[in-house]
């Protein structure tokens, strides 16, 4: 654990918490069975570890002073094992979100059968919810969903601050929309386009990120997808629905004419990096980081400056999806995002110069990072987050 500082650094807290690791004695947790999340379970508004073991669920609530306490007591649910349902990593996503508004993270779960819910509630526990939406899981009753082709997203779409979910099927785009009570509504219509089938505009996870963002400044989440030509964008609206955007970004896509991006070299995040409460496109192209700023009709402006670090080119530091994660976070407390990379050294942050584009902190934190100097961290055995 280390805690963000006003100057854009990082410190690390002393102390540890031994559990939730890929050691024997930490659990025996691995990135291809054992997810780990984080969200604000008990409503402190400090972020906690949700941690999705063989047995099922386990909880640790963050602390005032960085440190995170184990929550005694676990949800026999959501879990690879057999007793706790045989939740696997490439058949059932398990997300986190405020599905009935209580300002506490619940579980969102896509079993083979349909979607599963459990509340969070003030002690860190989990309350399973009774029923389940027959929809968005991997069994053909409840829609042939896959992994490998249907995203699943949480984020609220109608603007009734509770999580709804946004499901990118083969044939476009279907909603579920959060009740008061931990269940799940799905909406009338489709959007028919960000899908698998060619209809829908022949989609892929290799190729296509679809990502969730209030684009517009409405306080609904809007889609912002990287289809092969450029952006495209479809607002939220009150009903649960999505509208298309017109007109479309010709960057951040997959074709030599918008900028040749490949998911396995090219990450693309949204934050909000100018302060302005809208979603902007922030992108790790092999020269280094470049940025779009949303607008409130929607649409996305292409910054012409350019930071040459956190790329895959080697005058941009040589940075790779399997060594080097990149997140987007609000370090140093100015309500914008910053960029934070686990480089092989440590963490580089890069703050934003709305008047330019990122630039890179002085100073680095030697751990989190891949050189054994850094502690050895790799992305297969060491997830590394953000969270207040």
């Amino acid at each position: 654990m280390a805690t963000g500082n006003a100057n854009g650094t990082f410190t690390q807290v002393s102390g540890r918490l031994d559990n939730f690791g890929a050691h024997p004695d930490a659990g025996g947790w691995t990135t291809a069975k054992h997810p780990r999340l984080l969200g604000d379970v008990n409503g402190d508004k400090r972020a906690d570890i949700v941690g999705f073991s063989s047995k099922g669920v386990m909880v640790a609530t963050g602390n005032a002073n960085g440190t995170f306490t184990l929550v005694s007591g676990r949800l026999d649910n959501f879990g690879a094992d057999p007793s706790a349902g045989g939740w696997t990593t490439e058949e059932h996503p398990r997300l986190l979100g405020d599905v009935n508004g209580d300002n506490r993270a619940d579980i969102v779960g896509f079993s083979s059968k349909g979607v599963i819910v459990a509340t969070g509630n003030a002690n860190g526990t989990f309350t399973q919810v009774s029923g389940r939406l027959d929809n968005f899981g991997a069994h053909p009753d409840a829609g042939g969903w896959t992994t490998a082709k249907h995203p699943r997203l949480l984020g609220d779409v109608n603007g009734d601050k509770r999580a709804d979910i946004v499901g990118f099927s083969s044939k476009g785009v279907m909603v579920a929309t959060g009740n008061a009570n931990g269940t799940f509504t799905l909406v009338s219509g489709r959007l028919d386009n960000f899908g698998a089938d060619p209809s829908a505009g022949g989609w892929t996870t290799e190729e296509h990120p679809r990502l969730l963002g209030d684009v517009n400044g409405d306080n609904r989440a809007d889609i912002v997808g990287f289809s092969s030509k450029g952006v495209i964008v479809a607002t939220g609206n009150a009903n649960g629905t999505f509208t298309q955007v017109s007109g479309r970004l010709d960057n951040f896509g997959a074709h030599p004419d918008a900028g040749g991006w490949t998911t396995a070299k090219h990450p693309r995040l949204l934050g909000d990096v100018n302060g302005d409460k809208r979603a902007d496109i922030v992108g790790f192209s092999s020269k280094g980081v470049m940025v779009a700023n949303g607008h409130t009709d929607g649409t996305f402006t292409l910054r012409p400056q350019r930071l040459d670090n956190f790329g895959a080119d080697p005058s941009a530091g040589g940075w790779t999806t399997e060594e080097h994660p990149r997140l987007l976070c609000d370090v140093n407390g100015d309500n914008r995002a910053d960029i934070v990379g686990f480089s092989s050294k440590g963490v580089i942050v890069a703050t934003y110069d709305t008047n330019t584009t990122f630039v890179v902190r002085p100073g680095r934190l030697d751990n989190f990072g891949a050189h054994p100097d850094a502690g050895g961290w790799t992305t297969a055995a060491h997830p590394r987050l953000l969270a207040d």
